[in-house]
């Protein structure tokens, strides 16, 4: 279900939605068109939504209280919450409407909500007004474009450049197609594959700039390497950990710089499994007890896939019932600070 606002007039608007909206993965700009659609209601009723509500939706995106709270709004409400087996609080708010938490109200139901809320005495008088706040995010999520000049007009064709949509500098490895008219990048990489069709380049880019641009290894990057000691025992290692895998499991997370394990001793990494049977609603209820029951899963047909310097690769396959799995084991060569 979609994302509604409540007035404090007790009326509900919907804004718009989609059924079943899966707000885990709808994108940000998304998020914040449906805030904006406060403005209509206020021509329509007046008032404005200070309370942002979440139906009946299958997860919900990490920034969605922020752009809640830069709406100018108080109170968020989330179904979902009230999912668990566990009573977390004696407080509760009233969902009332027609249908699975997302229809729209009755006549009935909405005299019963102004029953309750004249006994709680508890009304709420919207405080400011979210137009403010709203440009402010728009600020922030979408920073004002530099304008064109003959200079970057001039680039020269062929270069890897990359878009930092971050505030902060940032220094990452990417993979880059060589093959076709990409052939030309081939002296801006600073690994390929063995069939030189991929390449993997590090990007920089430096604070204050939004312009990420292809550079060598660092002198603070210590290559990162991949290497066999035996047909069940690998290892991945950079600057900064080095990864054991022994006998299809990960035996050994290594700080390098510490000189630390930090795998509890008598502990693998990798892959685990957990029975799921639910005693009601098998398509939604995750039980607590099903952490007491998980099984590990090994790797098998491992695999150096790529050796470094820029980026490390292991492939593997895992195995549970019918099902096959091919996963990817990577570290790369970052420094620890930038």
């Amino acid at each position: 279900m979609g994302l509604s606002l409540v007035f404090s007039n007790d009326t509900v608007a919907r804004v718009a939605s989609r059924d079943n909206a899966g707000y885990d993965w709808q994108t940000t700009f998304y998020l914040v068109a449906q805030l904006i659609g406060g403005r209509y209601f206020e021509t329509r009723f007046g008032k404005r939504g200070d309370t942002a509500w979440l139906l009946d939706s299958f997860g919900l995106t990490g920034s969605l209280p922020q752009l809640i709270r830069l709406a100018g709004m108080k109170y968020f409400f989330m179904q979902k919450l009230s999912w668990n087996n566990l009573e977390s609080s004696d407080t509760a708010l009233l969902v009332f409407g027609n249908g699975d938490g997302g229809g729209g109200p009755l006549n009935k139901m909405l005299e019963n909500l102004r029953r309750i809320r004249a006994i709680g005495n508890n009304n709420r008088e919207i405080e400011k007004d979210c137009e403010d706040a709203l440009e402010k995010a728009f600020e922030a999520l979408f920073p004002k474009s530099s304008p064109l000049t003959s200079a970057a007009n001039t680039r020269t064709p062929g270069t890897i450049m990359a878009y930092n949509t971050t505030f902060f500098p940032r220094r990452d490895v990417i993979q880059v197609p060589l093959e076709g008219y990409a052939s030309s990048l081939k002296s801006q990489v600073v690994q390929a594959s063995e069939d030189g069709s991929i390449g993997y380049a590090l990007l920089d880019c430096i604070e204050g700039s939004h312009v990420a641009r292809a550079s060598g290894l660092f002198a603070d990057c210590m290559p990162a390497s991949a290497f066999t000691n035996g047909a069940d025992h690998f290892v991945l290692r950079n600057s900064s950990v080095q990864i054991t895998l022994l006998g299809g499991r990960i035996t050994s997370i290594l700080d390098v710089q510490l000189g630390r394990e930090l795998l509890e001793t008598g502990k693998t990494g990798g892959l685990v499994i957990f029975e799921d049977r639910p005693n009601y609603w098998d398509a939604w209820d995750v039980e607590v007890h099903h952490l007491e029951k998980m099984t590990p899963l090994e790797f098998s047909n491992i695999s150096v896939i790529a050796g470094g310097p820029l980026r490390a690769l292991l492939r593997a396959v895992v195995k549970y019932g019918k099902s096959t799995i091919t996963t990817t084991i990577s570290l790369d060569a970052i420094p620890g600070e930038h």
